[in-house]
């Protein structure tokens, strides 16, 4: 189908056969492609949202994904993760078709791949190095860079001592958030874990760079908030927070 339609400009693959099939991969998306007639053309995608499959970026796909601006990624597979169950089976084969979630963001650093809207899960370091990579904007005129981002850093089987430091990272003077602090206009975080991904004083000062947003949510800490009868004492300390 992707063969005979060279005008898409969205993907979203979300596969029906089991995760840890091959076949569950970009590649396969792109198994038949070019068209006949369209040998030098390949799809000019603005989006691509992929849920539970493998992806590697190499000459098969990336030639589509050149002009992409949004990415929504949801428990991709990596086959090199061996902590994760659906990873135990083929994995020779799931290597052929996939890279390390690492691995597929610094490929788009290293491609100059630079989307304006990003939804993921489990954030680790190469994605952390892909938001530090884009390239600093100067002299006058209108911003560009990443505009929305949305993060579920941590998908409950690595655990705390895995996500804090990614998010204590994530929120440093010279990190990831500061880099994007001028365009970003909606920020979104849901964390299974409160610690370093949660809103506090330890990352105030970063957030509070981050002038032009209008979306933002994020968990707070739950001992930072007093329980009892008075719940104007509740809000007061969420509003002082903010």
């Amino acid at each position: 189908m992707v063969a005979k339609s060279p005008k898409l400009t969205s993907i979203h693959l979300f596969p029906l056969v089991l995760a840890e099939d091959p076949k569950c991969s970009l590649h396969q998306v792109f198994k038949y492609w070019p068209p006949m007639f369209k040998a030098d053309a390949p799809l000019r995608l603005h989006h691509l949202s992929l849920n539970s499959c493998l992806v590697r970026l190499d000459h098969i796909t990336l030639p589509h994904l050149r002009h992409l601006q949004s990415i929504h990624l949801q428990s991709v597979i990596d086959p090199y993760d061996d902590d994760r169950r659906n990873n135990l089976n083929n994995a020779p084969q799931q290597r052929e078709v996939g890279s390390s979630v690492d691995e597929f963001w610094r490929t788009l650093a290293a491609e100059e791949i630079w989307l304006e809207e990003i939804k993921h899960e489990d954030v680790g370091e190469g994605f952390l190095d892909y938001l530090e990579a884009y390239p600093t904007m100067a002299g006058p005129g209108p911003e560009t860079g990443l505009k929305s981002l949305t993060l579920n850093p941590d998908s409950g089987y690595r655990g705390p001592s895995y996500s804090n430091p990614m998010g204590r990272r994530f929120f440093s003077k010279q990190g990831p958030l500061i880099k994007h602090a001028k365009t970003l206009d909606e920020l979104t975080i849901k964390s299974w874990y409160e610690g370093g991904w949660s809103f506090d004083m330890n990352n105030l000062r970063t957030l509070a760079m981050c002038a032009n947003l209008k979306t933002f949510g994020m968990g707070i800490i739950s001992g930072k908030i007093p329980y009892g009868e008075d719940s104007d004492d509740s809000k007061n300390t969420v509003v002082r927070l903010l």
